[in-house]
């Protein structure tokens, strides 16, 4: 739709939404998002993250194997456009030294959203503090706070 934002979403923001772990709020942004067909955007490697992430959840006994299955559906599902290049990696690199992060899978994302002009939403405080000051179009959505 022109005149639309078009959204970069990453494994944490993802994985939330999946997991029913957003907050209502980012829940009904989401919601809003799919209703009017807003272009959403990853790298491929988001894939990877979400099941190495639900494996991991798997393996500490949070959630059980229909859990995660349900949960991996859910991702191939999305309406999400995968984009990766030859030269995303390279990009990663250089942002991951300009903003001191200690793992490029996350400068992957900034990356690609920087690429196509998209907002970038996270639910990962870390990163969303180490990119908001220089870039902000960087996004945070935290996790719903477990009910006490």
């Amino acid at each position: 739709m022109p005149g639309w934002m078009m959204l970069c979403l990453d494994a944490s923001f993802l994985f939330n939404l999946i997991t029913r772990r957003l907050t209502s709020e980012h829940a009904a942004l989401w919601e809003r998002w799919v209703v009017e067909q807003r272009p959403m955007i990853a790298p491929l490697l988001m894939r990877y993250e979400i099941a190495n992430t639900l494996n991991k959840w798997r393996r500490k006994a949070a959630i059980d194997e229909q859990t995660v299955q349900r949960g991996m559906s859910d991702i191939v599902a999305l309406p999400i456009r995968f984009l990766d290049d030859d030269r995303l990696p390279f990009e990663a690199l250089a942002l991951a030294r300009d903003l001191d992060l200690s793992a490029t899978y996350d400068a992957h994302y900034v990356a690609l959203a920087a690429r196509y002009g998209a907002d970038l939403w996270t639910s990962d405080h870390r990163l969303w503090v180490k990119t908001h000051p220089q870039f902000d179009w960087v996004h945070y959505a935290p996790e719903r706070l477990p009910a006490t």
